[in-house]
């Protein structure tokens, strides 16, 4: 039956029992106030005991009603709570556990984090929901984070709600302009608490004579930490006559289920480590927590929020109503006195501190993110006129479940024990009773948290006694809050009955409120955390997976016919042409960045040469090495800069090309020397690897002074040092390479190391200059693979999934734009202003997107690297390469009318090749004995005596054709596993060995292996299924997307000018729609090759990189929903 209907049901229900068990009260209805704050601490108040902040407001209140002590929230972190307060019910039962979206998982997880449900359940009649079918007015004015469209607080009882805004944080700033969905922006400057407030008493001003049941949420204390400037800067003044309080100003708090906790004494030592002044979270998951209340920003914060209970009140006054309306104020969970940490490698500089770290909870321990009372008590006032006690303090434990029902009691309503199952009305405490009907109390955490990484876990507080329990080792606590309110002192070990005598109380409440517990993480890896244990000297293992590639002897198919177009034609082109070396011959050269080609060139022709075995080609790129040293200055300068311009005579140039040259003339020499070992062209890499050295080594010029967006370019140089020391193993320059990286984080403008493992967004390293952000990456990780440092490795990693998740379309290719915090189009953006018909793929970005993808596969044997990989070639990079083999594209649109095909050398049409060549020595390879097919490309491979000699072919249509044959010509028989992957979007049909089926069994890298004795002539069927799929993707001004692929292809229409014809307008995009939207996409079976059409339209779509001519491109978006 349907939820709403039932829910509407259930309102008339609750109509007819309160006008039965209302019938004797003649007075008019009181009306409520809910007065929620955000990440307010319990002694953030002054009648709490906070002697900085200054809150006479709430202070009034507290003398007008009742101060609880013990109150708590049913969550360390937001959403749960807000969650608990509409429903009575706790986290551990409605499955809302977490904060919204969540925090994704990290490898240092023993588990996964329990996936929590995304919104408030429809089924749950809230508050609200209840109040408006007793007659009340109902409205939210301020934060909901209870749910994304369509679950809104329009669909859970409100009639009113202030801002369109769903998330838990203002979208901008607290000033104006805010840009938030429904709300208009007010005066330049404007503060958000004061322009919610105005709003509200607006509402109450209107709903005077009707009861009304107002939702006061505020987005503040929530970070961003910024204070209204008049109150900042009166506590500036009031924190500068104030003493400065004994003890340092933080302490560092360890993960309680560390099997080897530190002592106090290591923690003081780690705290006093230089090297650790601006971490949040140090070794072993160790974090700083606040001590002091100094923080002006977060004083003015709160002090804007207590003038804002001070207009409401005055307000109720004014209008007469203040004796009729109840007024609860309370937080959502304890404070920040830990920051908002998001992940194990965030890094909070030091002179950012006030930013990050709002309050300090003393005397409670620890802060928002945590089960220790810190997290979870909070400040909660209750005003009940006429009823309720004024001036009272209750020492009984309430809970947030209770508002619930507790309100309802208070106004004459029916209790609804089935809804609200975890609370208990608390009026008999607000009448100066000291007892509820109540055992306990209890918490349920079943996730890392975002505020310490310390473990999952859940608590129970009964009576004085209050027992922790950690889900990762099992760790208990145990307190006696009478006596230790601090919770230093852990008495589990001296009162051993109490502690299990709680630990089965709260296993049996997990059990009965179908609490979900977490799953092992199947890619735990022990020691990725941030740093290494204290306890004892960490240990690399420096080993990696010995991946092998086996030689391509020929590329057939759709692959072969494009690399053959390269290597017959733009690889000549090229060779022949003036301008490759007329830069170094005849300096200085025509363009800024004119050196950078041949070093892309040789790099390319270097593998084409060892894959095709050209004589011709051989003795071409001897000539061109030969030609490009003998250019070389004495000093070791290799570059296209006239004199007074070179590099090391201005290393302050930020405009300059001249480093990149070196970078790309050094990678492409050393690949050179690779295959074709020449100790004249390894001196000539040496020689420019000490003239970079002394331009910029340590105590000379700054590298990222040098070059564009902040250095991004020129840093990019430390892929190719880290290459001259693996192939020279001198350390100087794996000193250089380091040193780069040191230079890099100094600079708060790229700083891309630090801000890739705090998981900052890629638009802001350097601009977020895509290129060569993720050419640095290419670095990192080589650098990971000579020095074993996990840093650099989760540097790399982190940028790739956000890389990954945000930034690659269907085509495979990293989109870009330019925007307001960027600097041109060639830079990531947010999603917020993607556009298919705006935005555009470099060249450059797919290839070394390409190259990182390889490079990680290389090491890791992982088929999503390959699949990656392969996406982005057979879509985005073939799509940019003309069919005549000459002209290439700088950059692509996913929808344009014809792709701008040229034939100038540019860096593009350079880079290209790279990745052609790259790939197609990746076809086939060995891992631990094992053969691996990456990609069914039809191959011609060599196979290797081990695996019984002989040649591997690989026939088929791939990558539009489902049926692939492998035959292994080997020289002798031989027992080995085969390892295959499928594309994307594809499924396994069958597998036959000489035509009979066979079992393939998946790893854990992705492949199916199947196992046998090897003979000559064996034949290996892979049957697939391609299947149909949907990218769903959000652009500006709230436009929607919708992509298609088929298989391992991405699909396209065929365009030549920009189409009118919308065929899925008006159709919402969600989960439940994306099947309708797969069903409207036909097979046309007129046509050879693939080709579907959408229904009810004239659009066909092919595949992507087919769509593109000189007079045709591909539009591979489509708009969903509302027209843009």
């Amino acid at each position: 039956m349907n939820t709403r209907f039932l829910k509407s049901l259930l309102a008339v229900f609750v109509l007819m029992l309160s006008m039965t068990s209302n019938s004797q009260r003649s007075q008019k209805k009181m009306n409520v106030v809910l007065f929620l704050v955000d990440d307010l601490g319990w002694k953030d108040i002054s009648s709490y005991g906070s002697d900085f902040y200054e809150t006479p407001n709430i202070d009034q209140l507290a003398s007008e009603g009742v101060r609880f002590t013990d109150a708590y929230a049913a969550c360390q972190v937001c959403s749960p709570t807000r969650a608990s307060i509409l429903s009575g019910k706790y986290p551990g039962r409605s499955g809302l556990s977490d904060w919204l979206p969540g925090r994704k998982d990290f490898p240092f997880q023993r588990f996964l984090n329990v996936r929590s449900i995304q919104q408030l359940p429809y089924e749950d009649s809230t508050l609200a929901e209840t109040l408006r079918a007793n007659g009340y007015r109902t409205a939210i004015f301020g934060k909901w984070h209870l749910g994304e469209d369509p679950s809104t607080p329009l669909a859970h009882g409100f009639e009113e709600r202030l801002s369109e805004w769903n998330k838990g944080w203002p979208n901008q700033t607290y000033f104006s302009p805010y840009g938030m969905p429904g709300l208009q922006d007010g005066p330049k400057g404007e503060y958000l608490t004061d322009r919610i407030t105005t709003e509200a008493l607006k509402y109450i001003e209107k709903n005077k004579d009707k009861p009304f049941f107002m939702y006061l949420s505020h987005f503040a204390v929530h970070d961003p930490i910024q204070g209204r400037p008049d109150l900042v800067e009166k506590y500036r003044k009031k924190l500068a006559q104030m003493k400065k309080p004994a003890g340092a100003p933080f302490i560092l708090e360890g993960n309680p289920d560390d099997p080897q906790p530190l002592s106090r004494a290591q923690l003081d030592n780690l705290l006093n480590d230089p090297q650790y002044a601006g971490y949040s979270v140090l070794p072993q998951h160790t974090v700083k927590i606040k001590q002091f209340q100094d923080n002006i920003q977060f004083a003015a914060m709160v002090e804007s929020m207590d003038e804002s209970m001070g207009r409401v009140m005055n307000k109720l006054k004014e209008l007469g109503i203040d004796q009729n309306t109840i007024i609860i104020f309370a937080s959502d969970n304890g404070g920040m006195s830990a920051a908002n940490v998001g992940n194990p490698y965030r890094v909070i500089k030091p002179n950012a501190l006030d930013g990050a770290f709002a309050s300090s909870n003393l005397p409670l321990r620890a802060g928002k993110g945590w089960l220790y009372e810190g997290g979870i008590r909070v400040p909660t006032i209750i005003k009940w006129p006429g009823q309720g006690k004024a001036s009272k303090e209750s020492h009984v434990p309430i809970i947030s479940t209770d508002f619930y029902p507790t309100i309802l009691d208070m106004l004459g309503l029916p209790l609804l024990p089935e809804q609200h199952k975890d609370g208990v009305s608390i009026t008999p405490l607000l009448k100066g009773k000291e007892a509820i009907n109540r055992k306990a109390i209890f918490w349920h955490f079943p996730h890392y948290s975002n505020h310490g990484m310390q473990s999952p876990g859940g608590a129970v507080r009964y009576g004085d006694y209050k027992l922790i329990e950690y889900y990762e080792n099992n760790t208990v606590q145990l307190f006696n809050l009478a006596n230790d309110m601090g919770e230093q002192n852990d008495i589990a070990k001296q009162e051993p009955q109490k502690a299990n005598e709680l630990r089965a109380m709260l296993h049996q409440w997990r059990k009965s409120v179908n609490a979900k517990m977490l799953a092992p993480n199947p890619g735990f890896s022990p020691d990725s955390s941030a740093g290494p244990r204290i306890a004892k000297k960490a240990t690399v293992d420096h080993s990696a997976i010995q991946y092998k590639a086996l030689p391509t002897t020929q590329t057939n198919g759709l692959l072969g016919e494009r690399i053959n177009l390269w290597r017959n034609k733009r690889l000549w082109y090229v060779a022949k042409a003036p301008f490759l070396l007329q830069g170094f011959e005849s300096r200085p050269g025509e363009h800024i960045w004119q050196g950078e080609h041949v070093g892309k060139w040789i790099h390319a022709a270097t593998l084409a040469c060892e894959n095709t075995k050209d004589q011709k080609l051989q003795k071409q790129l001897s000539t061109t090495a030969q030609r490009l040293i003998a250019t070389q200055l004495k000093n070791g300068y290799m570059g296209t800069y006239a004199p007074a311009m070179q590099f090391f005579n201005v290393p302050g140039d930020t405009k300059s090309w001249d480093v990149w040259t070196h970078r790309y003339n050094l990678y492409g020499l050393l690949v050179y020397d690779q295959y074709y070992p020449n100790e004249k062209v390894l001196d000539a890499c040496r020689k420019m690897g000490d003239l970079l050295i002394a331009t910029f080594g340590e105590g000379k010029a700054d590298i990222t002074k040098n070059g564009t967006r902040h250095g991004m370019s020129t840093s990019t140089l430390l892929e190719s040092i880290v290459m001259l020391y693996q192939r020279t193993k001198e350390k100087k320059y794996l000193d250089f390479a380091e040193y780069i990286v040191s230079a890099s984080e100094k600079n708060p403008d790229l700083h891309l190391m630090g801000a890739m493992l705090a998981n900052e967004s890629v638009a802001r390293p350097g601009d977020g200059k895509a290129y060569q952000l993720m050419a640095n990456l290419l670095g990192y990780y080589r650098l990971y693979q000579c020095t074993g440092n996990k840093r650099y490795l989760q540097t790399v990693m982190n940028g790739w999934n956000q890389i990954r998740n945000r930034h690659v379309l269907t085509t495979g290719g990293p989109w870009t734009r330019k925007a307001s915090y960027n600097a041109n189009k060639e830079c990531f953006a947010h999603t917020d202003v993607f556009n298919p018909y705006e935005i555009v793929v470099e060249n450059c970005c797919t290839v070394t997107w390409i190259q990182l993808n390889l490079m990680l596969f290389e090491n890791t044997s992982q088929a999503v690297f390959f699949t990656e990989a392969e996406t982005a070639l057979y879509n985005q990079l073939l799509g940019g390469q003309y069919t005549d083999g000459i002209d290439w594209c700088y950059y692509t649109k996913p929808n344009e009318a014809a792709p701008p095909y040229e034939s100038v050398i540019h860096c593009c049409a350079s880079s290209g090749p790279r990745a052609l060549e790259l790939f197609t020595r990746y076809l086939v390879g060995t891992t631990d004995q094992q053969l691996y097919i990456n990609s069914l490309s039809p191959s011609t491979i060599s196979l290797p005596v081990s695996l019984g000699g002989g040649q591997l072919m690989i026939k088929g249509s791939y990558p539009t054709g489902t049926t692939t044959n492998i035959t292994l010509n080997i020289a002798q028989s031989k027992t080995f596993p085969v390892a295959f992957r499928i594309p994307a979007n594809s499924t396994l049909k069958s597998v036959k060995h000489n035509g009979k089926a066979v079992s393939a069994t998946l790893n854990d890298k992705g492949y199916h292996i199947i196992k046998g004795t090897w003979k000559k002539g064996d034949v290996i069927t892979i049957d697939l299924n391609f299947e149909l799929n949907v990218a769903l993707q959000e652009g500006e001004k709230g436009s929607k997307w919708v992509a298609f692929s088929y298989g391992p292809l991405a699909l396209a229409q065929k365009i030549n000018a920009k189409p009118s014809e919308e065929p899925f307008a008006g159709l919402e995009p969600d989960d439940t729609r994306v099947k309708e939207i797969l069903q409207r996409l036909k097979p046309n079976p007129t046509q050879n090759g693939i080709s579907f059409t959408i229904n009810n339209s004239a659009v066909s779509l092919i595949p992507y990189y087919q769509a593109g001519s000189r007079t045709s491109g591909p539009r591979a978006y489509f708009q969903i929903g509302n027209p843009l």
